[in-house]
């Protein structure tokens, strides 16, 4: 392989139009300065994102806060809702993504299967609202009983659950035009 005059980290293969990219390691460098990774580096990483571990539980019931409020705009909103929609994807985004960064994936499942469902409806009938306050509901009590991991069986069945009541009141899918 011939490397390319555009740059470091580009190389073409001989006769073809496929460029190879490797992307520079600037979070690394960032973290070592440039040198290798060392064991007190990687342990100071450890310790900032512990420090930030204690206070998920605080941040994650704010985020519900604001899930609960979103979802009360959605209800009371004249029309669609998809403002409201909006706001409760992002705050359920926000908590799946936090919650497996810290040991949290139940509350990640959950939150990711509100974020899906989210995404396919578009009007706050009946059957949508119990949907998503079945999220919520279900979001408040592994946040509110600290809940880290899988949930084990009954964590199974929570997910379990959710997928059905999803499943029943999802829009059909829209068939793609001829």
């Amino acid at each position: 392989m011939a490397e390319s005059d555009e740059g470091a980290g580009r190389q073409e293969k001989k006769g073809g139009k496929a460029e190879y990219i490797t992307p520079p390691h600037t979070i690394r460098t960032k973290v070592s300065g440039g040198g290798p990774l060392s064991s007190q580096m990687l342990k100071r990483a450890e310790d900032v994102v512990l420090k930030h571990a204690e206070k998920y539980i605080e941040r994650a019931q704010i985020q519900i806060d604001g899930l609960v409020e979103a979802m009360r705009e959605a209800q009371e909103a004249e029309g669609d809702g998809k403002t409201s929609f909006e706001k409760i994807f992002l705050q359920s985004h926000d908590i799946r993504g936090l919650g497996s960064t810290f040991g949290y994936f139940l509350v990640s499942d959950i939150a990711a299967s509100l974020c899906n469902f989210v995404e396919t409806v578009d009007t706050a009938d009946d059957g949508v609202m119990d949907v998503m306050n079945a999220h919520v509901d279900a979001l408040r009590g592994m946040i509110g009983n600290n809940v880290k991991g899988d949930g084990g069986p009954i964590g199974r069945e929570i997910i379990e659950g959710l997928a059905q009541a999803v499943a029943k009141n999802s829009p059909p899918p829209t068939e793609p035009e001829a």
